[in-house]
């Protein structure tokens, strides 16, 4: 109870104890070195670029806003602040949910030796390979240089290092990394302000999990951008209760049963020159992801509006005709299951419900090459004729996976709770969060070398989360309850932590999911988290598919099952029915109702 008044202001100026974390990781193909991002202190927002120098080198700091800007540290990002963004990367950031500022996002070649980075919406350019270790220990990085400026957003370099590519005013620009004056070019845009090349449309990066539109060929040689025209798409005016005085946003919003953007895809070359992707728009309007690597052809996953079905389309970037390489139907819908489609040495690599084992399985050319019960999260990388993923085989849980086709599924982490991670070649960088520690641990591993530790500098709660994981009802939904620390008054009030969507799980075995639910219960409460049916990887083989509860209104089904036990607990823990804390579609907002007995706040409708 010491940080009774403290933590929801620590919680809200460390962004909830995620500043001061490594994260953003880039490996080189060639394994020498690691980039990522990392602000200086768990209270800093300020994001950093740095590079790790995986042979004895060590971290080295390539970038820093306050340097590069001119401006003294701690800038603020924002209307009216001392960094003024563009409205598209203030739009761009709401979509990925990002809380940070500085440098959020980079793109670099293939083997790590160039990145760029937008900041202010001007273009950097950074050298990464510069500075590393030498004779004498490891340099200085040299200054990044400035390339460009003008509401500059997603900026990517080319896999060769040669060229960079961007966004600005629904525009895709190019310019040359060669040595002296950069020269860029516009390599394509319209005038219609409607209209955008090289964008990710919203739909697609809130519900999709797509956040870019264009993609480089593998040999630098020419790119694939989406166009999006919002013409058709409803708007909506948004009011800013902070300034009365400002003009309401206008925003181009694609509400549940009104018409979406219409999304084509065409291939530029570096002269302008362009080629439209046909694929069956009318049937498949939803262009879900896209992948151009070596290895495999031009490759779209494109949905149908109700979600039931998708098709991996290959493409032919001369021609611009496609050529159907797998399908997937289901009554209720279909995944979108972030790091598909892949390429296996020539081989599809693709995830499928399998309704024999109620499992998420990887597949290699549509067969089955992962076990019964491992459910399939994320195709994290394919190197070396393995396939590195995501997933659980029990719910509250996510480990790392190596699959080779043909043999036994691998498990690399051991330890309870979340593991990810980012990897190329014979290098993989782990993230892991447990219930046994505060924030994540981050580790470098190569074949036949000892790990190396990336260092976080996030600020430690004083709330000790102590979940109970449980299991509620005949279909076993993960649950966790919190109590008050130490002693306290019986009977307590329950306050439910739902979320309503399967993108997201809150049972996890991470200490830091029940920072709030903790807080929360120290004030008095007994606070119930669970997973529902929907819940992506949230519930067991043979616990049957979530149709039945995805999309649909608040479910008050769920929460009966999930609190069944409470028969055989003791009595003193619950008193009157529940209160609600929950948030986004199918729930309630978060945190709002624990003066209520009950809660009816409406769903409201998500787009698509």
């Amino acid at each position: 109870m010491a940080e009774a008044g403290a933590f929801p202001r620590r919680h809200a100026r460390t962004r909830g104890f995620t500043l001061g974390r490594p994260r953003g990781f880039a490996v080189g193909a060639d394994g020498a070195r690691v980039a990522f991002l990392r602000s200086t202190a768990g209270d800093d927002p300020v994001n950093r670029l740095w590079v790790l120098d995986l042979d004895g080198g060590g971290e080295r700091l390539v970038a820093d806003p306050a340097a590069l800007l001119g401006g003294p540290g701690g800038l603020r990002e924002g209307p009216g602040d001392s960094v003024e963004l563009p409205a598209a990367e203030l739009a761009r950031r709401e979509r990925a949910r990002e809380r940070a500022g500085g440098i959020v996002a980079f793109g670099a070649d293939r083997d790590l030796t160039v990145a760029a980075f937008a900041l202010a919406g001007r273009l950097f350019v950074a050298d990464l390979a510069a500075g590393g270790p030498g004779p004498s220990g490891p340099a200085d990085s040299p200054s990044p240089r400035e390339l460009a400026g003008g509401g500059v957003l997603d900026p990517r370099v080319d896999p060769t290092g040669r060229r960079v590519a961007w966004v600005a005013d629904g525009a895709v620009h190019v310019a040359t990394l060669a040595a002296g004056p950069a020269t860029s070019s516009l390599l394509v845009g319209e005038d219609d302000p409607e209209v955008t090349w090289g964008l990710a449309e919203f739909v697609a990066a809130e519900e999709m999990g797509r956040g870019r539109g264009f993609w480089w060929a593998p040999d630098g040689e020419r790119l694939a951008v989406a166009r999006v025209d919002t013409r058709a798409v409803l708007r909506f005016h948004l009011t800013d209760p902070a300034d009365p005085a400002a003009e309401p946003v206008r925003l181009p919003y694609p509400a549940a049963g009104t018409a979406n953007a219409e999304v084509r895809l065409a291939v530029v070359g570096l002269d302008g020159g362009r080629v439209e992707i046909g694929w069956d728009r009318a049937a498949f309007p939803y262009l879900a992801a896209v992948v151009w690597a070596p290895g495999g052809p031009l490759t779209l996953l494109v949905q149908a509006r109700d979600q039931t079905e998708t098709r991996v389309l290959g493409a032919d970037p001369d021609s611009g005709a496609t050529t159907e390489l797998a399908a997937q139907r289901d009554p209720a819908w279909v995944e979108l299951v972030p790091g598909v489609p892949a390429w296996l040495d020539g081989r599809l690599v693709m995830t499928a419900d399998d309704p024999g084992c109620d499992t998420r399985r990887m597949t290699v050319d549509g067969a089955p090459v992962t076990p019964p019960g491992l459910q399939i999260q994320e195709v994290v990388a394919v190197a070396g004729g393995a396939v590195l993923v995501a997933g659980s085989e029990e719910p509250t849980e996510v480990h790392l996976w190596r699959v080779v086709p043909g043999g036994p599924a691998e498990r690399l982490t051991s330890e309870p709770g979340h593991h990810s991670a980012v990897a190329a070649g014979e290098v993989a960088v782990l993230t892991s969060a447990t219930l046994d520690r505060d924030g994540t641990s981050t580790t470098v591993h190569r074949a036949g070398r000892p790990l190396v530790a990336i260092g976080s500098l996030a600020e430690t709660p004083a709330v000790r989360p102590r979940p109970l994981l449980l299991r509620a009802g005949r279909r076993d939904l993960r649950t966790a309850l919190l109590l008050p620390d130490g002693p306290f008054q019986a009977p307590l009030p329950v306050l439910l932590d739902p979320y309503g969507g399967p993108h997201h799980r809150q049972v996890l075995a991470v200490r830091d999911r029940f920072l709030v639910a903790q807080w929360f219960a120290d004030q008095g409460f007994a606070v119930l988290v669970a997973d529902g049916r929907g819940t992506r990887a949230g519930v067991p083989p043979g616990s049957g598919r979530s149709s039945a509860t995805w999309p649909g209104p608040p479910s008050t089904t769920r929460w009966r099952r999930c609190t069944r036990w409470r028969r055989t607990t003791p009595s003193w823990t619950f008193t009157g029915s529940p209160s609600a804390a929950g948030r986004s579609a199918a729930t309630w907002p978060r945190w709002r109702c624990c003066g209520a007995r009950r809660c009816s706040t409406p769903r409201s409708p998500a787009p698509r």
